[in-house]
């Protein structure tokens, strides 16, 4: 994993998402395989890719 990105609200709260940045195709594919579907303490994962434009940018609020 190189970076990770949780959205938080203006309050603080989390938003139920985040952008991850893995280091490789091949590890953001494996991250994909193992966690899609998976339940966290009662909460279904959902991964997948996101195209680069629709990431956000450092530090923009």
């Amino acid at each position: 994993m190189e970076s990770i990105n949780l959205i938080r609200s203006r309050s603080g709260m989390t938003q139920g998402f985040a952008f991850i940045e893995m280091a490789t195709p091949e590890a953001a594919k494996e991250a994909i395989r193992r966690f899609n579907g998976y339940d966290l303490s009662g909460f279904r994962l959902i991964v997948y890719t996101v195209p680069p434009q629709s990431r956000p940018r450092e530090n923009s609020r």
